[in-house]
């Protein structure tokens, strides 16, 4: 079974969007970090923005931190 994904990254244009659900432990944060960092290699040398929709965020575990 594939875990629950706690969080939706995309991009739009020079525009990277996330919405961020639930609580976060370590795992979780290094999943988004990953994918984060997929998505804007292509932008690197150019303007872009990121904009995080924290509606359903409850929080990030000890673990969390890096």
């Amino acid at each position: 079974m594939a875990p629950y994904s706690k969080f939706t990254l995309w991009r739009d244009g020079k525009v990277i969007l996330a919405k961020a659900n639930g609580s976060w432990n370590r795992f979780t944060a290094e999943d988004y970090a990953s994918q984060f960092k997929a998505l804007a290699m292509p932008l690197v040398g150019e303007d872009w923005a990121h904009i995080v929709y924290l509606d359903n965020w409850q929080l990030a575990t000890g673990s969390a931190r890096y």
